[in-house]
């Protein structure tokens, strides 16, 4: 089988996650195919996950990846987040559709009310068009996706790391209660841009940063960054994925402070070394079963130094980071992944 995955930004976290189902069904033929994007350059693929580079508009992006599906050189067009999914209206190919939200753009905090409805109109209008199925990375985004259409198909394939680097995480051991409060390091990962609210862990660091070292791994908006770094943020810029890591595993607590998600794979790959996480209270996460704490920057302040100040508040978090950990099936994901694959193709033919 040949999959061509198909997104707008090729950055961060959609790029693992394609890396992710290349690794868990490496037997099929993956292939990339995105637009050319400034700072959109984060993605690191093996030799073997070919990566074509569309420079222009979306519209061009779009087309290019419709003509290799005509050729027939694919089985499956996999189409990640709102932009890429357009692909759905485009005729004449007869490639099965998956696709992945990735976090629905109706979700998103930062545009208007009449916005969400602008897009939640279109995603509920591409869903009925034809035949496909949507790949879930939480149990909200399925759940949202019956709303939307109580025909459409959805199958949730959680986001692991099946790869060797994988492997790897999952081997790691977590900390006890009393060695996690050793490092008072506090860490986030992600592009500084809305989405992930690195004003919000701005604020919680103006509050914290003389009991606490506060670490963002990543780069974006310059005035985001700038708001960071002016409330005693160390911003370590885009790093190699095993840095990354590095970063991560020196750290106490992962603060995920993003204010809409999908199913953030740097939350998950802090829970499988061992990092407990605290999560902003939005509903994927809650899905997915992580800690939550609130909205506001008191409230996530007072679970920070909660963590660090009671052994029993913190042993409590590690139980339910570890309790995620283990929900983590690299197996049940592969089966899902393939299940949505098969479904696609089955009478697109």
């Amino acid at each position: 089988m040949k999959v061509l995955h198909v997104t707008e930004a090729l950055g961060g976290g959609v790029s693992t996650a394609i890396l992710n189902y290349q690794a868990l069904t490496p037997e099929m033929h993956h292939c990339v195919i995105a637009r050319e994007r400034v700072g959109q350059s984060t993605y690191n693929f093996p030799s073997e996950l070919s990566v074509t580079l569309v420079p222009g508009s979306l519209a061009a992006l779009l087309l290019s990846a419709i003509r290799m599906v005509r050729r027939g050189d694919f089985d499956v067009l996999h189409l990640h987040s709102s932009l890429a999914g357009l692909a759905r209206i485009i005729p004449g190919h007869r490639a099965g559709i998956v696709y992945t939200p990735h976090c629905y753009a109706f979700e998103r905090t930062d545009v208007s009310p009449l916005a969400r409805v602008l897009y939640k109109s279109v995603e509920r209008g591409l869903l009925s068009i034809r035949r496909q199925c949507v790949v879930a990375v939480s149990g909200r985004e399925a759940e949202l996706t019956t709303e939307l259409s109580n025909s459409s198909t959805s199958i949730v394939v959680g986001n692991v790391s099946p790869t060797d680097h994988g492997a790897y995480l999952r081997a790691s051991r977590p900390r006890t209660a009393e060695a996690s409060a050793e490092r008072s390091r506090v860490v986030m990962v992600g592009r500084i841009f809305p989405q992930k609210d690195p004003q919000l862990f701005a604020d919680i660091a103006a509050r914290l940063s003389s009991r606490f070292e506060f670490v963002w791994v990543g780069d974006g908006e310059a005035g985001l960054k700038e708001s960071l770094v002016e409330s005693g943020v160390r911003v370590t810029g885009w790093i190699p994925a095993e840095q990354v890591l590095d970063e991560v595993r020196a750290s106490s607590l992962y603060l995920h402070t993003a204010a809409w998600e999908g199913a953030p794979i740097s939350a998950a790959e802090a829970a499988a070394v061992g990092v407990s996480v605290i999560s902003r209270d939005i509903k994927s996460m809650v899905s997915l079963g992580y800690p939550v704490a609130g909205n506001t920057a008191e409230s996530l302040s007072m679970a920070v130094t909660h963590y660090f100040d009671c052994l029993d508040y913190r042993t409590t978090v590690q139980a339910k980071t570890q309790y995620f950990n283990r929900t983590v099936d690299v197996m049940s994901s592969r089966t899902a992944l393939i299940d949505a694959y098969a479904f696609a193709i089955g009478d697109s033919r």
